[in-house]
């Protein structure tokens, strides 16, 4: 019976230190960014536009995106962040080039973030093309 007992609370001990082993190894944040916003731009022409201004000492963190456009030929468009009226300043890429046609979109979205832009920049779509006809969408939470 005493080797029982004594078994029994080396199991306790034992589930009691692996137990408090594995909490201290956690890995990431401790909690989640859900996106709840989404910013829209339907630019026409060759251009840098602002999707989403930033704001001093906020974070913008990014889901993802979907962007499409009306043309048969290839377009391409990048998502960048930096400071400035259309991100000029400080600019860094956040996606590379990517190219679309009328019959070829482009999506990437999550319902987390998995990006997250340096405080008080705004993020910007970069297109090129003569006639781009994009919707674009870009999904993403500020704070």
């Amino acid at each position: 019976m005493r080797a029982l007992r004594l078994a029994l609370a080396l199991g306790v001990f034992w589930i009691g230190l692996v137990s408090h082993a594995l909490a201290d190894n956690t890995v990431g944040p401790t909690n989640q960014v859900i996106c709840n916003q989404v910013a829209q731009s339907n630019p026409v022409t060759a251009t840098t536009a602002l999707l989403v201004a930033g704001i001093t000492g906020k974070s913008i963190f990014s889901c993802g995106w979907h962007v499409t456009s009306t043309q048969a030929t290839s377009t391409t468009f990048q998502f960048v962040y930096g400071t400035g009226a259309t991100c000029g300043t400080g600019q860094q890429p956040i996606t590379p080039p990517f190219n679309i046609t009328s019959t070829a979109p482009s999506a990437d979205h999550i319902s987390i973030a998995s990006y997250q832009i340096p405080p008080g920049n705004n993020i910007c779509i970069i297109t090129v093309g003569t006639t781009i006809g994009d919707a674009v969408a870009f999904y993403f939470s500020q704070f």
